[in-house]
């Protein structure tokens, strides 16, 4: 009899245990997840959470198509088309698609300045690049650009023109 008393305090303590360390473990958990209903008085606290929000906001991409297409001042028989425009990290990459729109004739490489514009038509930005030579029988080339912006902006419309 007395064993199995001894058998049943052994197996009563062994489940208070797991209890008890469930139970902990569920505290703990709790405690270190931040919960919206509490709130934080420390401005520290606050200025360090704004900080993260800012620089999570900054790590977001912006990957846009603008479908329009225009022609480039300057140049005959080039047409830029398919301009794809992607922020992130404080800067933003351009790709322009230029198409030469003539069979017979061969496009010289030349500079070309191109200027990211917004809805009112006001300069967002503007950078100069060389224009690879575009081959005849309606070949294409690629402009690659980076721009150093720091906030975000939609691109309305590009305008390029051959200096």
């Amino acid at each position: 009899m007395e064993k199995k008393e001894s058998s049943i305090w052994k197996i009563c303590s062994v489940v208070l245990l797991i209890i008890v360390m469930i139970l902990s473990y569920c505290l703990f958990n709790k405690n270190s997840k931040p919960t919206s209903s509490v709130k934080k008085s420390s401005t520290s606290v606050k200025s360090n959470r704004n900080e993260n929000e800012e620089d999570t906001f900054r790590n977001i991409r912006v990957d846009e198509d603008l479908s329009t297409d225009g022609t480039i001042e300057g140049l005959e028989n080039v047409r830029w088309s398919n301009a794809r425009i992607m922020q992130h990290d404080g800067e933003t990459e351009v790709s322009i698609m230029l198409n030469n729109e003539s069979k017979e004739e061969k496009i010289p490489a030349a500079k070309l300045e191109v200027t990211l514009l917004d809805k009112n038509k006001k300069v967002i930005a503007t950078q100069e690049t060389e224009m690879k030579e575009i081959s005849e029988n309606y070949g294409y080339t690629n402009l690659d650009l980076k721009f150093d912006l720091q906030d975000y902006v939609v691109v309305y419309d590009i305008q390029i023109s051959c200096q």
